[in-house]
């Protein structure tokens, strides 16, 4: 004591390094308990680095106070679950760093008396702080329960370590254990697992070959079976969670999982020969369609053809009673054509004869009017008036032409007609319309022997020109335009 006494009246040097306050502490301490050796120094320092793990466990414990285990200290005080666990955590905690805090004030007043009651004092708070946390095991403190429009919902359990029901939802609640811990931070952290197909699953390696740790978690039901996962968490449909294989239950699920990938196997072959034999019976289906096909369009191809050939069959007949009907018609238009050529033929035939009977009747009136001429002339010749003339006139006026007028043998007949044949002569020629100029010798011409025509009496040139012809070639023709002479002759 009047060491360490000395050594407090001695000026300090400056600041200390943690290592020399450290040491000069234990130095203290060794010398105080009367314990020098160096194994003791070692045990000392070896105890306040185990001390300084103690207090870093507590701190990750207080962090992790979810899963704390404690006296339910609702049995004690009128206060409510929520009330109850501030008061809980916060008694944890002050037990917790109350022997650091006396620890501390121990290091750090070096003229604190009774070192050793303080020292036990900390142990004994240290002590309670752990019976504290850990009184009453196997009852959680906490429960959970997942809704589907709320999502995780946590609650405190009560006195005897029961989950009640969630009000909003009348979901009842469940106890957290440490697989169920697991699920919540995936699902607090936004890590959805992936559910696993059974093919996937390899169920001979189920475990981490380095920790031991399940690969798989699942979830059991009573009707589908198992589903499996990649990761903690909660079920899709359900919100029930997950829950990890473990080597008491991996046998089985490794059974149901070649149970279930040999029946997934079995089905898919099953879905592959029935998806074969679906594809062969198409294909048939389709060769069949195919032929089918083919044939009706080979017999639409013949029956094509054949109204083709009945079409060129029918052109042709068409062509031919065309043709047949245009022959026919030939040979009826030639049949008609030599019909009428030989009915014209008839015709000329009998026209011919008519005419030939019409000449052989003018001929004999011609010898007939030759012998009344010749009667008449001898008839004139002995006084009588000669209508001979008049005749000749009367029908050279109405013939023009006519077959009498140019016989010449008429004209020495009219031209001796004289005194009252001439003068009669004249008279009749005035009433056919023309006017002959006579002289005492009668009708033949003289200086100025003229014939004219009177166009309001009927005459024309025509017969003027019949007159002169009868007459003779040395009279004039004329247009008169009122009786008396001398005539408007216009010289033809």
């Amino acid at each position: 004591m009047k060491n360490i006494q000395n050594d407090k009246n001695k000026p300090e040097s400056g600041p200390q390094s943690f290592w020399e306050f450290l040491d000069k502490w234990m130095h203290k301490l060794a010398h105080e308990a009367e314990l020098t050796s160096p194994v003791i120094k070692f045990v000392l320092i070896g105890g306040v680095c185990i001390y300084l793990a103690l207090v870093v466990w507590r701190v990750w414990l207080i962090s992790h106070a979810l899963t704390m285990f404690g006296v339910d200290i609702t049995s004690i005080l009128p206060i409510d679950s929520s009330t109850a666990a501030l008061i809980h955590k916060g008694m944890v905690v002050l037990l917790l760093f109350a022997p650091d805090a006396i620890i501390l004030y121990v290091l750090f007043n070096q003229d604190a008396e009774h070192w050793r009651i303080w020292t036990a004092v900390a142990l004994v708070c240290a002590v309670g702080a752990s019976w504290w946390a850990t009184y009453e095991p196997g009852l959680g403190t906490h429960c959970y329960v997942v809704t589907p429009d709320r999502g995780l919902i946590e609650a405190y359990a009560d006195k005897n370590g029961q989950c009640g029901v969630d009000r909003p939802s009348g979901l009842q609640m469940s106890p957290i254990t440490p697989d169920i811990l697991l699920c919540m931070r995936a699902m607090k952290r936004g890590i959805k697992p992936h559910r696993l197909v059974i093919s996937a699953i390899n169920a001979v390696e189920m475990f981490d070959s380095g920790d031991g740790h399940s690969l798989y978690w699942f979830h059991q039901d009573s009707i589908a079976g198992f589903d499996f996962y990649d990761g903690p968490g909660f079920d899709q449909a359900t919100l029930t969670p997950l829950k990890p294989i473990t080597y008491q239950n991996a046998e089985k699920i490794r059974q149901y999982i070649k149970q279930r990938q040999e029946t997934e196997r079995a089905a898919a072959a099953k879905k592959e020969a029935k998806e074969k034999a679906t594809a062969e019976r198409k294909q048939a289906q389709v060769l069949r369609e195919a032929k089918r096909q083919a044939k009706a369009a080979e017999d639409n191809r013949r029956e094509t053809e054949h109204k083709a050939k009945l079409a060129e069959m029918e052109v042709i007949k068409k062509a031919e009673d065309e043709r047949k009907m245009a022959d026919q018609a030939n040979e009826a238009e030639l049949e008609r054509q030599r019909k009428l050529n030989e009915l014209n033929a008839e015709k000329e035939e009998e026209l011919r004869r008519q005419q030939e009977l019409a000449a052989q009747r003018e001929r004999e009136l011609a010898l007939k009017e030759e012998a009344n001429i010749h009667d008449q002339i001898n008839a004139s010749q002995q006084g009588q008036p000669s209508q001979y003339c008049l005749n000749v006139l009367r029908e050279c006026s109405g013939q023009l032409y006519g077959k009498v007028c140019i016989n010449v043998r008429y004209v020495n007949q009219l031209s001796k007609c004289q005194g009252s044949c001439a003068e009669n002569a004249r008279g009749q020629l005035r009433d056919f319309g023309f006017d002959v100029n006579w002289n005492s010798m009668g009708m033949a011409p003289g200086p100025n022997a003229c014939i004219g025509y009177r166009a309001d009496l009927g005459g024309n040139i025509e017969g003027a020109q019949c007159l002169v012809r009868i007459l003779g070639p040395m009279y004039r023709i004329g247009a008169c335009t009122s009786d008396g002479f001398p005539y408007n002759v216009r010289l033809i």
